[in-house]
């Protein structure tokens, strides 16, 4: 018991969540639990405020244009080397967190991503089109159809598919970009089909690092701000399953 609720006790996040379109669900009442896509944003661009001019990018940083041109011109940047790792992590705690706290059995991961009608599954036709990465050896199934859930869940003996998109970014927690603190921003955004294929949960939850880093003439230490990600991604799952107990 102590295990399973230590992270209430954490008040190591500030956090919020919006945009529910349903009302929360039981995990419980919907295992096993397959998660079938988690997919991201590949770069840590600054977070805009909502007031930003309107010729600003409309794309907060993430689109496609905006990756490229930041490749072209941060390749080596510990910010975008480290996309992988972020991503991937985010998709392994997903499935560990659910299981440790939600009293939800979550599919084990290899048995989701080897399933023949899984692989057979069309990936989401404008993925060529965004910049975003899936998590490894998942597909971006973020549009994911009722009739083809039902199958990977028939396939798999599961009741219930999630699939996850992540938004990582910084944020200018006080002060500006040339002088003040930086901090880790996570959205998670987390689409939840039953064993009808029916969704009945889609829902945003947003989190901020507790700690932030210092800037000096816009420079910060890169190391040590995509060290702040991996307890921020801890936190926007947790909002999820205590929404969701």
């Amino acid at each position: 018991m102590k295990k399973c609720f230590a992270f209430f006790l954490m008040p190591l996040v500030a956090y919020s969540f919006f945009g529910c379109k349903s009302a929360g669900v039981v995990l419980a009442d919907h295992s096993p639990i397959a998660v079938v896509s988690v997919i991201a944003n590949q770069s840590l661009p600054w977070k805009e405020s909502s007031n930003r001019n309107e010729d600003d990018e409309n794309d907060n940083g993430t689109g496609l244009l905006s990756t490229l041109t930041n490749k072209l011109l941060n390749g080596d940047s510990v910010e975008l080397t480290s996309a992988q790792d972020r991503i991937d992590y985010a998709a392994d705690q997903l499935i560990a967190l659910i299981n440790e706290n939600s009293g939800a059995e979550v599919l084990d991961r290899d048995m989701v991503l080897s399933s023949s009608v899984y692989l057979g599954t069309t990936e989401n036709i404008l993925k060529f089109m965004e910049a975003k990465k899936s998590a490894t050896n998942y597909r971006n199934l973020t549009s994911l159809g009722a009739k083809r859930a039902r199958m990977i869940m028939d396939d798999l003996g599961a009741k219930s598919l999630i699939c996850v998109e992540f938004l990582f970014q910084k944020t200018n927690v006080s002060g500006n970009k040339w002088t003040g603190k930086v901090g880790a921003y996570v959205e998670m955004k987390i689409r939840y089909l039953d064993e009808r294929g029916k969704e009945i949960l889609n829902r945003d939850y947003k989190a901020t690092s507790a700690e932030s880093l210092p800037i000096k003439n816009r420079k910060y230490d890169k190391d040590a701000l995509v060290d702040l990600f991996p307890e921020t991604i801890d936190a926007v799952i947790n909002q999820f399953i205590v929404d969701n107990l």
